[in-house]
């Protein structure tokens, strides 16, 4: 198992899926770099009551990103 399979695992979090298919290959995505539009993104679907869940997969996927990078500039 890799890092963040075990993180997940430990969560008791429900993950907001309503991209359905578009988070098959986020991480490995240009998008899930850009943290700004990513936030712009899960704005609006909490404005248009499309976000169901505690937390947005893809904002959980740009936080990891950024923790890993963080981790090998150390």
């Amino acid at each position: 198992m890799n890092k963040l399979t075990d993180k997940v695992d430990r969560l008791d979090i429900k993950f907001c899926t309503e991209c359905g298919d578009e988070l098959d290959e986020f991480t490995f995505s240009k998008k899930s770099k850009n943290t700004k539009r990513v936030q712009k993104r899960h704005q609006k679907c909490r404005d248009t009551g499309k976000f169901n869940g505690e937390m947005c997969s893809k904002m959980f996927i740009v936080k990891e990103n950024e923790d890993t990078f963080m981790e090998e500039d150390d």
